[in-house]
């Protein structure tokens, strides 16, 4: 049994609600349980073998098209498919612990989501996308007022993603009509939230001239593409006059302000509204690339003047001033400082005042400018 799960197990992305269908199997191997092979572990082990020996139907995830999110969580287990146009993307789910099994409802629906969202994080974010749950409270989690802190820290982490939670009865939620979710998917893409993939395409289009004619302006770039010619490389190659990288992101020469631009675009728009660092480079990387992406990106994070006026300070404040202690005699503690471009008299320029704090005796120095520590002391 331990060889065999060990073997479904490296599949399981490809099973829908691998572990809900294991978990006959899996409570075998715990330990200190004695060991009974009843009807219910010999139809798990059937049905797994079905789902492994069976062609998968999965789809290639298309960065054009809306994702759609589709969760659900039983008493001992959660599970989750990622889904585009009703054609499912990548399946997910594992079993609930012994503590995350004495959750409510809700809870249990809302870990089943972020666990999902956390492992398609490199698919979802930066992206408009709809969580469907067939727990109607859970699509009240982001405007929720009081929080526990688990579901704060849950709530910091959905905050990364553009999405919406919408309610999906659970008769529903396992066959769903392919042309009601089409069409529910296409009106995500039309709302005003959700303007990356538009806005992202139209800036293409406009800078596209500009980023040819970098590409010959850029010594770096022309070396790419002269690499690309000779296939002198594998990363990168020419379509339609422009030099793409991995995934079909589009090279950006450092020529003009055509880098510069993007990052504004991605930072300072209406619809991309200030994100963090991670973000602003997570939405740049889906259409474009160039080297150090991440160190411009954090540089113009750090240098933009609205989100250093507006957005918290994550640190200790400042203490107040603590006045020096009072000394108990004279010459026990002085202050120092220099006065100087004084008209040159002797060779000197500048004047060292030293005060004695007790008595307020001050002493003036000529000196030449600048004082070194050696001849101030």
């Amino acid at each position: 049994v331990r060889q065999f799960m060990g073997l479904a197990t490296y599949y399981r992305r490809f099973v829908q609600g691998f572990s809900k269908l294991a978990t006959p199997l899996t409570d075998l191997l715990k330990k200190g349980r004695k060991w009974r092979w009843m009807e219910k572990q010999q139809q798990a082990f059937e049905l797994l073998k079905q789902k492994l020996t069976s062609q998968p139907v999965l789809a290639l995830p298309d960065y054009g098209k809306p994702f759609e999110v589709q969760t659900d969580a039983s008493d001992y287990a959660i599970g989750g498919v990622l889904m585009q146009e009703g054609h499912p993307v990548a399946f997910e789910s594992r079993k609930l612990n012994d503590r995350e099994r004495n959750y409510p409802v809700h809870e249990k629906e809302m870990t089943a989501i972020v666990h999902c969202l956390r492992s398609w994080r490199h698919y979802l974010l930066g992206a408009p996308f709809v969580v469907k749950t067939d727990n109607i409270s859970s699509t009240y989690f982001k405007t929720q007022a009081k929080l526990t802190p688990k579901q704060a820290r849950w709530q910091e982490f959905l905050a990364e993603f553009d999405f919406e939670i919408t309610y999906n009865p659970g008769k529903k939620n396992v066959v769903a009509d392919a042309l009601s979710r089409k069409a529910q998917l296409a009106a995500v893409t039309e709302s005003p939230a959700s303007m990356h993939s538009e806005s992202r395409v139209l800036l293409a289009e406009a800078m596209v001239e500009q980023i040819k004619e970098g590409l010959t302006q850029d010594p770096q770039a022309a070396e790419l593409v002269k690499q690309v010619r000779e296939n002198r490389t594998r990363k990168f190659s020419i379509r339609d006059g422009l030099l793409v990288f991995t995934q079909g992101r589009i090279y950006i020469p450092k020529w003009g302000k055509l880098r510069r631009e993007l990052l504004h675009e991605c930072h300072d728009s209406v619809w991309a509204g200030h994100p963090g660092q991670k973000r602003t480079l997570a939405l740049i990387e889906r259409g474009f690339y160039w080297p150090k992406m991440r160190e411009d990106a954090d540089e113009y994070v750090r240098s933009c003047l609205i989100c250093q006026q507006d957005k918290p300070v994550y640190k200790a404040p400042a203490g107040t001033l603590q006045p020096l202690p009072i000394p108990i005699r004279p010459w026990v503690s002085v202050s120092l400082d220099f006065i100087t471009q004084l008209p040159e008299s002797d060779g000197k320029t500048s004047i060292m005042v030293v005060v004695d704090r007790f008595s307020k005796y001050a002493t003036f120095i000529p000196c030449a400018a600048p004082c070194r520590a050696e001849d101030a002391a």
